[in-house]
């Protein structure tokens, strides 16, 4: 289910670009997730990846170093970085299939929010501290049926880029079911969700 789309969306989540020794690295305490990462790597341009244990927080690190893959990326003009801050998401990914930016939104989901459920209906949040980038989430997911209101968190809680923190939600009320149901299967965390959805739903 567009592997790599997703492989961008938590890479722009929880990933790093490194130019040195053509990294590229995941961060994250979930190894379901890192797991998955690994997998579409191997599956999707024969790489192995490295995993290691942080030595200094409760998560693990992912890596993989390929020039191939550094220039594969960089040709399709995916560089998460632009003056100190995330970028747009990458033109490769808006300009293709909905189900493809939907899996890019499934994979930012697994690294920086989750799904619930309020008052019955399904529900997600992202959380990001780039204003810019939050906003312009909100127009793609827009686009492709997801409905994304948008809150800002003032005061103590600053993210790492020095702003208050952004909290993206999908207003399932205004989204398109399918497009959300496609946004949960595509998402490690969003298949979780679902099962234990439905073990609630049935009691």
């Amino acid at each position: 289910h567009h592997p790599c789309e997703a492989l961008l969306g938590y890479m722009w989540g929880d990933g790093c670009q490194s130019p040195e020794k053509y990294r590229i690295r995941f961060t994250d305490d979930n190894l379901d997730i890192l797991s998955k990462v690994e997998r579409v790597i191997l599956e999707q341009f024969g790489l192995e990846s490295k995993l290691y244990k942080s030595s200094t927080t409760c998560s693990y690190e992912l890596c993989v170093s390929s020039k191939f893959l550094w220039h594969w990326l960089i040709k399709n003009d995916i560089w998460k970085y632009y003056a100190n801050s995330l970028d747009v998401i990458p033109y490769a990914v808006r300009a293709s299939t909905r189900n493809d930016i939907i899996s890019f939104i499934a994979g930012l989901l697994d690294a920086e929010g989750g799904f619930y459920l309020a008052n019955n209906r399904t529900t997600a949040q992202i959380t990001n501290s780039d204003v810019n980038f939050a906003k312009h989430v909100q127009h793609v997911g827009w686009s492709v049926g997801i409905a994304f209101t948008r809150s800002v968190n003032q005061g103590l809680s600053e993210g790492h880029l020095g702003g208050p923190i952004q909290h993206l939600y999908v207003a399932s009320a205004y989204s398109d079911l399918n497009s959300l149901s496609v946004l949960e299967q595509m998402s490690v965390k969003g298949k979780d969700f679902v099962q234990v959805k439905g073990v609630r739903q049935r009691v």
